[in-house]
């Protein structure tokens, strides 16, 4: 059982069943989010945190953008929490925790986010010129900026099944004053 009553509450079995361990399924795997733990993990953890988070702040009037960084470690088989942090700060070292064999599309996307960061700390406003447009989010429409191989992009609403599941299992544990 990935999906626990802490996490979802009530709603657990609907999580399962999104994750694919239902009825003793051996889980949903995804080519960018890995095995149904791996999701089941960032998902809790990080992801749908982050997008309740950004829900809460945005309809209370704070400017909040949102994104989701595609990119692995070089030589890692998938993204993982923390992978942006070598691309943000244009650390591409040869070894390490964050390390590995990096190529040009690696010190591309590092240009660009350190663009994004760098035009964030100055302003507020991560947006500049040459940059694909990074919206801001607004809780209806959840936009966010992805990081992928093929560059940045605007989309809507990151995983929207389960992070909404999320938000509605925190609202059963969380009061509302």
């Amino acid at each position: 059982m990935i999906a626990s009553a802490p996490d979802f509450g009530s709603l657990a079995p609907k999580a399962e069943a999104f994750y694919g361990v239902d009825n003793g399924g051996k889980g949903n795997d995804d080519p960018l989010y890995g095995s149904a733990g791996i999701q089941f993990t960032a998902d809790t953890r990080y992801r749908c945190g982050a997008v309740a988070e950004a829900v809460w702040r945005s309809a209370s009037g704070r400017t909040t953008y949102q994104y989701q960084f595609d990119r692995p470690i070089a030589g890692a088989p998938a993204t993982r929490h923390s992978a942006e942090l070598p691309f943000v700060f244009g650390n591409l070292l040869p070894g390490g925790f964050l390390g590995g064999p990096w190529n040009d599309t690696d010190r591309k996307i590092s240009d660009q986010i350190q663009q994004y960061w760098t035009n964030f700390a100055k302003t507020g406003n991560p947006n500049g010129k040459g940059l694909t447009e990074w919206p801001k989010f607004d809780p209806r429409s959840r936009p966010y900026l992805e990081f992928t191989d093929n560059g940045p992009m605007a989309r809507q609403s990151l995983r929207p099944e389960i992070c909404n599941l999320y938000i509605e299992a925190l609202k059963e544990t969380i009061p509302n004053k």
